[in-house]
Order: structure tokens, then sequence, then C-alpha cells
């Protein structure tokens, strides 16, 4: 059992913080694992290369990937100083547009949360949603807060700032005023300043990492707990259900006996979240099929995998057949839900069963059978039944 996504899975879901301290704990004894990877071990006896998989990997999604967000914050820092040394309306337009623009761009590298970003707890820090507006709201009052302790773990991060650029009126004409004429505005931009400068160290510092991270990665070419074969296909289920489930299951009410909770969706402020949950989709899509990062190249991939393992479904259909279908199938339902998904788990919610519905059955496939195939142990534990 990874303790760690146990605890991870426990923030998500039911927001008992005092685990955080111990999830740094647990944090600390993962981030040794991809070093204790074993080139070799237990490489299951099969003959698949998977250190050119992992390269493709490494190469042509994992760090363009990075370095495609990494210009994304940098220019959102641009537009942030920008806003920050003179607000306007047309200053505060610009600054959402490229705020959406980055927190697309997230959707792209959530899944990677091993190695460098593992050390700084990337995916928690920069994307914990739904956000606490009382906790932001209380620091920036107070003028006097820790972005580094736990318990504002939800206080920060793209949902913070999703809030403070799209939630705090009802038009940019009074959301400026917060940021010009309110009692707190000097601090309230602050606050905003702090949130991102969090995003952008975490963020440097996982990409800066990766240099050097590289030719571990690709070196722990085994398949037990620690290879990266390993930590890739865990992270690739994870995020999977965190789509699944944080991003729509549990605003539609799948995990509190149908009582629908709008705004616990992703980007709830902006109202994009319909938007991310498909990138982030199109992602996990990708990385399955090995597609480089904004291209149409194709490599050594966990569905090349498959197909060399010769691994079936059913009635002679191959599973990594059977997974692409199930995977158009999730799109296809994700689709037809309207915008926003914050409505639409209200006024269209048969809709949005049926998109969970799907991707309920997609996790058999990939955490069970295709798990199962290559021989991979499941180190984190959801508390889904599922």
């Amino acid at each position: 059992m990874n303790e760690s996504k146990k605890t991870i899975t426990v923030l998500f879901h039911n927001n008992q913080w005092r685990t955080f301290g111990l999830l740094l704990v647990f944090m600390g004894i993962t981030f040794l694992l991809p070093s204790c990877g074993n080139k070799d071990g237990d490489n299951n006896g099969d003959d698949f290369d998977r250190q050119a998989m992992l390269e493709n990997y490494a190469d042509n999604l994992i760090l363009p990937a990075y370095q495609h967000f990494e210009q994304k914050v940098d220019s959102l820092e641009t537009v942030l100083n920008a806003f920050s040394n003179n607000p306007s309306t047309q200053a505060l337009a610009l600054l959402q547009t490229t705020f959406l623009n980055t927190y697309r761009s997230w959707q792209n590298v959530e899944l990677y949360e091993f190695g460098p970003a593992a050390e700084v707890i990337l995916r928690s820090n920069v994307n914990t949603f739904p956000t606490d507006v009382f906790i932001i709201d209380k620091n920036i009052s107070e003028g006097s807060y820790d972005l580094d302790i736990p318990s504002n773990i939800k206080a920060k991060g793209l949902p913070a700032m999703d809030y403070l650029l799209f939630g705090l009126g009802e038009d940019n004409t009074e959301i400026l005023e917060y940021y010009t004429t309110d009692a707190d505005a000097a601090n309230r931009l602050q606050y905003l300043e702090d949130v991102f400068g969090d995003i952008s160290t975490r963020t440097t510092s996982t990409i800066d990492k990766w240099d050097n991270y590289r030719s571990t990665f690709v070196g722990a070419t085994g398949t037990d707990i620690g290879s990266s074969t390993s930590l890739l296909i865990n992270e690739f289920n994870f995020e999977f259900e965190l789509t699944k489930n944080p991003r729509i299951g549990i605003p539609l009410g799948a995990k509190s006996s149908g009582q629908a909770l709008p705004g616990n969706v992703e980007a709830y402020y902006s109202g994009i979240s319909k938007e991310l949950a498909l990138i982030n989709l199109q992602n996990i899509v990708n990385v399955f099929r090995g597609k480089a990062f904004n291209s149409s190249q194709t490599g050594p991939s966990l569905e090349s995998y498959l197909d060399q393992l010769g691994a079936e479904y059913r009635d002679g259909q191959s599973l990594s057949e059977a997974i692409i279908e199930q995977f158009e199938k999730d799109e296809t339902a994700l689709q037809a839900v309207p915008d926003p998904l914050s409505d639409a788990v209200i006024s269209n919610e048969s809709l949005v069963q049926t998109a969970f519905d799907e991707f309920v059955k997609t996790v058999v496939l990939i955490k069970t059978d295709m798990t199962s195939a290559i021989g991979i142990q499941i180190t984190y534990q959801d508390n889904d039944g599922d």
C-alpha cells in the first residue's frame, strides 16, 4: 500500500487536513523510490524495450509539456506584474485570459507526479480544489499567512487564483474594485502575487531538476515498485481517477448519497470545468498511445507494450483496442454535458451520470486489466469501492 497516495485521496475527499503532516513524512519516503528502481528488477520476462518507451515519454511528452507550462507561467507573471503596477479592466481581462491558458496547460503535466514533481508535492500545491474562500479572505484580511503550511493547501494554487480573478464580483468592473478601492485592496493584490509566486517556484524547481532526473527515469527499466514504468502507470491510473471522481463524480453527488456539490467542480469561478476535464482526458489518452506533446508523432507506449504482450480483452479483441474504444466513449459522454459543469450536475444530471458511468468502466480496463497484463502493482489506494 502506498500510504502517500491514500492520504492524498483522503485530502481530496474528506478534508482531513490533519493527515497532511503525515503525508509529508510518507512522501519523503516515496521520493526515494525512483532512484531505487532496479534497472532490470522484476522485468516480467518480456522482451519489450521499456527504455525506449521511457525515453519517448521523457523526451516527447513529459519535458515538452513541462516546458509549455513553464512558458504559460512566465507569461502569467508578465501580465500579473502589469496588472499590479497599473490595475485596470483591460489589464484584468488580459490577466484572466492568460490565467485560463495556464490552467489549460497544467492539465498536460498534472499526471507526472513523480521524481521532481513529487519532491515539491506539485499536484496538491498547484491544484487542490475546491478552494476555500473563507481561508483566502481571512488570510487577506489579516495580511499574515504562510502558504507552505498544510492548513493553507486549499487557499493557494490555480483554484485560489480562479477565485481571486473571477469570483470577487459580478463583472470585471466590480472585481477591479477589490484591487483598487476596497479596504483590503493592497493585501489582496499581495496575496494574489504570493499565490502565483508559490506556483512559479514549485514549477521552476520541478523543471530544473528534470535535467538530472531524466537519466534516472529512463534508466529504471524494471517493473518492480519504484521503477519508472511502475511510477508512470500508477500516476496514469491515479490521474484518471482524479478526473473520474473530484472533477466529475464528487460534484455529481456520487460520493455524497446523490447530493450534488456544484461548488466542488474544478475552476468553479471561471466556469471552464468541462473543458479542463476534456484536456486532462486527452492527455491521458496521449500518454497511453505515446503521442508526442503538440504533435501527431507517436512512439513506444503503454499501448504498444500491451500489443507486444498480445494482451486480449474478450472475443479476440486486443486489450489496447478495448481501452481506446472506452476512452472514446468517455470523451463522447463528457462532450455531451453542457457548460458549465457546475450547472449541469443540477440541470442535466443524467448526462453527467452517463459520463461518470463511462469513466467507471474505464477504470476496470486500465487499473485491473492493463496492470495485470504488464505485471504492475497498484501502490495507491482509493476509497471509492469501485
